[in-house]
């Protein structure tokens, strides 16, 4: 292990009504951090009471309480920049993390000083705790660690998708610099990017963070978390939004015509992740695979004419 102490890093917990699990998630950063900092976005249900008890019972566990709800967007940034130590994350307030996560991470950046974020490898569960197998589990791409800051984001946007890993361990002051406030749907996403544009994002898989699925009305569920952090304007719920702040990171890297040609190829992959229709993806696929499909009827037909 590296000489990285737990006094340089600070967890915080942006909590609303999660008092099912919120203690459980609180329970796994016991240990692992000696400032554990709870932001109650002025919980309805049992949450407050839950947390006052577990600060009080444990050194270095403050809750913080907002007097209103300040939406989710707004308490995370909250969190982000009262932050004064060198090391920062977030940990879902239903989430847990693997046991000694937080030291294997921060060995990690100990190990990589021009990395940025360090992340997890991220698992999932569900509502009882229970791992789930997911069609698409959580793939890194050895392109995060590259020098080349183009294919740290073409890595990003086509194989290390999963956007948990914003639960890895930052570097403060990268975090906070590339934070942008105006809220909109998947903001996380175009946050992702900006910080593999800002220094590479290691990965230890001997971390895990687990994440946890909503499996029960998926559908309403997830309409409810992102009225949560986008608000009731319909237009900050547009994902337009997202990829104007992921163009506006990638155009401030144009600086040759070799990174003007990496762009379009990150501009293209942006599309088919966020916006391609399926008809578009059918279409895409269709003259993928037309030439291959024309090769083989072409190799049978020789064949057969041979054959006779």
């Amino acid at each position: 292990m590296s000489d990285i102490d737990l006094s340089s890093l600070t967890t915080a917990v942006p909590v609303f009504n999660e008092e099912r699990y919120i203690v459980e998630a609180l329970e796994s950063c016991v240990g692992q951090t000696e400032r554990l900092l709870i932001y109650d976005n002025c919980s309805t249900d049992g949450t407050r009471e839950l947390c006052e008890r577990f600060a009080a019972e444990h050194d270095g566990c403050v809750y913080i309480r907002h007097q209103k709800n300040i939406g989710a967007f707004a308490n995370f940034r909250h969190a982000l920049f009262e932050c004064d130590t060198e090391f920062f994350h977030w940990v879902g307030a239903h989430d847990r993390l693997d046991d000694g996560a937080v030291g294997i991470l921060l060995d990690a950046l100990g190990r990589h000083p021009d990395a940025v974020l360090a992340a997890a490898q991220v698992r999932h569960m569900d509502e009882g705790s229970r791992p789930i197998a997911m069609k698409k589990p959580m793939t890194y791409g050895e392109g995060l660690m590259s020098d080349d800051v183009f294919e740290r984001l073409l890595t990003r946007e086509t194989i290390t998708r999963d956007c948990f890993i914003i639960h890895g361990i930052f570097r403060t002051e990268v975090a906070r610099a590339a934070w942008r406030d105006p809220v909109c749907t998947a903001w996380d996403e175009a946050y992702l990017l900006r910080i593999a544009a800002a220094g590479k994002i290691a990965f230890d898989p001997a971390a895990g963070y687990w994440a946890r699925m909503r499996t029960r009305n998926w559908k309403k569920v997830s309409a409810e978390k992102e009225g949560r952090v986008a608000g009731a304007n319909p237009a900050e719920r547009d994902q337009s939004m997202m990829t104007q702040m992921m163009f506006q990171t990638i155009t401030g890297l144009l600086d040759s015509p070799q990174a003007v040609r990496s762009a379009f190829r990150l501009v293209e992959a942006i599309h088919r992740a966020h916006h391609e229709t399926r008809q578009e993806r059918r279409k895409r696929r269709v003259r993928q695979w037309l030439p291959i499909a024309l090769l083989i009827a072409l190799v049978i037909c020789v064949l057969g004419w041979i054959l006779k």
